[in-house]
């Protein structure tokens, strides 16, 4: 089976992982939650965001304030 590649969206807690879910389903922006892939530390929450931007990803990672740790680009799951 093919790898795909997605963004994926690391947080520091579940409780921002779980705001930019909600955020991002009513935003119709796309992703979903998935546990932490190995080699990521284990107190990381994560979630992948499947959008044509990465600059609308940004944005509205900043806009609407959501805490996150980082972002890593093209994650193969």
């Amino acid at each position: 089976q093919e790898k795909k590649k997605f963004d994926l969206v690391l947080f520091d807690s579940s409780h921002h992982a779980f705001a930019f879910d909600q955020k991002a389903k009513e935003a119709s922006l796309g992703g979903r939650l998935i546990p932490v892939p190995r080699g990521f530390p284990h107190h990381a929450e994560c979630a992948t965001a499947q959008v044509e931007s990465r600059n609308l990803l940004k944005s509205f990672m900043e806009n609407d304030e959501i805490k996150f740790n980082k972002i890593v680009h093209d994650f193969e799951l």
